[in-house]
């Protein structure tokens, strides 16, 4: 699989395998044999891959985020801890990119000018792993030919140990611009082009698009601040440019604006009510048996508001009533009562609560009263509660 070397190499060492292992007419050999060039490097080599392999990119980032998430983060949690994770990858990429061109390379090698001439061109990981290839080229031939057979430049994107020997023996102070991939250099982000179809896009294009102006003034700060010149020069640009981009900007506005008013509207109504997917629920639910009244059994109705235990509530509301109305009525017993006693008048206040006036107490009442209440007076008010 990673064996270097042609095409013709690799079909000579699959062969040999073969017959070594006895796996001619073995399925899932042939199988792999058939997509051997997504797989074999002899193949996979003049493509360039930036260096990973076909897992390596996901992997790698799924190892990252395992530091910082784990299976039992609730989702504000996970949130939280991937918006962590992210800031630090930022971070880093900031922290690199700012070493890369604030500060110089170390020269450890006795090819001085040309490692100087790379710590200029490339970023400061490159630049290293370019370095250790400069190391290599002493243990190779000598080869006149910039076009290398290991086709590391068109694999990777760095100079392979045979292009620096060759570079070596010409005594070339530069690296040829034809040996350097922009991936890889400094000026990889400087001419960042973002082109859509419309105008309007997302909060994402816009970070993008002030992102790579930033990158752009950022060195052409830095040049203009060399000098009171320049800086007086560059401030005035800045100020006509910034004029200009605010008109340009309110416009936009307005035409955006006019559109959307032209715009037809679109009315968001309902989704359409599906049945619920899911358990159905329990059956018992859909045949509960009906209430039935604790009082008369009838369905309908409860105990509370059944019409038999209101009648009877009212009744005994109406009987209260009568009492209270019946409230002199011992007064006047005990002033015309003869020799009676207060057991005698207790009796007579019992009986009438009880709905039944039994032929009056033994003592003659006041006429005068009698006029006022004959004796059919209690029965007509009282209602007996069987």
């Amino acid at each position: 699989m990673f064996m270097e070397g042609t095409v013709e190499e690799f079909e000579c060492a699959w062969n040999d395998m073969l017959e070594m292992f006895n796996l001619h007419g073995h399925k899932w050999v042939t199988d792999i044999y058939a997509k051997r060039s997504r797989w074999a490097k002899a193949y996979l080599r003049g493509h360039f891959f930036a260096g990973m392999k076909s897992t390596q990119r996901c992997e790698s980032m799924n190892a990252y985020l395992n530091r910082f998430l784990k299976t039992c983060l609730k989702l504000f949690e996970f949130v939280k801890h991937f918006d962590r994770a992210l800031s630090r990858i930022r971070h880093n990429e900031a922290k690199a990119e700012f070493e890369t061109h604030h500060s110089s390379a170390v020269l450890t090698t006795k090819l001085y000018a040309l490692e100087k001439y790379a710590g200029t061109v490339f970023t400061r990981q490159s630049f290293l792993k370019f370095r250790d290839e400069m190391k290599n080229a002493e243990l190779f031939s000598l080869d006149r030919s910039m076009k290398c057979t290991c086709m590391m430049f068109e694999s990777i994107g760095f100079p392979c140990p045979h292009m620096i020997v060759v570079m070596k023996i010409e005594h070339l102070e530069e690296i040829p611009e034809t040996c350097i991939m922009k991936r890889w250099s400094k000026l990889a982000k400087e001419t960042v082009e973002v082109h859509h179809d419309n105008e309007s896009q997302g909060d994402a294009t816009n970070i993008i698009r002030y992102g790579a102006l930033s990158s752009m003034c950022s060195r052409m700060s830095y040049f203009a601040s060399q000098s009171e010149k320049a800086f007086k020069e560059a401030r005035c640009e800045i100020q006509i440019l910034t004029c200009q981009m605010e008109e340009l900007c309110k416009t936009l506005a307005e035409k955006s604006e006019r559109e959307d008013l032209k715009a037809t509207k679109h009315h968001v109504r309902d989704p359409i009510i599906v049945k619920t997917k899911g358990n159905p629920g329990n059956l018992k639910d859909k045949f509960k048996k009906p209430r039935h009244c604790g009082k008369c059994k009838k369905v309908g109705h409860i105990v509370r508001k059944c019409p038999e235990f209101v009648n009877t509530h009212n009744a005994l509301i109406n009987i209260e009533d009568s009492i209270e109305d019946m409230g002199d009525v011992p007064s006047l017993l005990n002033h015309n009562m003869e020799g009676g006693s207060r057991h005698e008048t207790n009796e007579f206040s019992q009986n009438t609560t009880l709905g039944t006036f039994q032929n009056g107490p033994e003592t003659s009442l006041n006429d005068s009263w009698l006029e006022l209440h004959p004796p059919n007076y209690f029965t007509s008010q009282v209602r007996v509660i069987e």
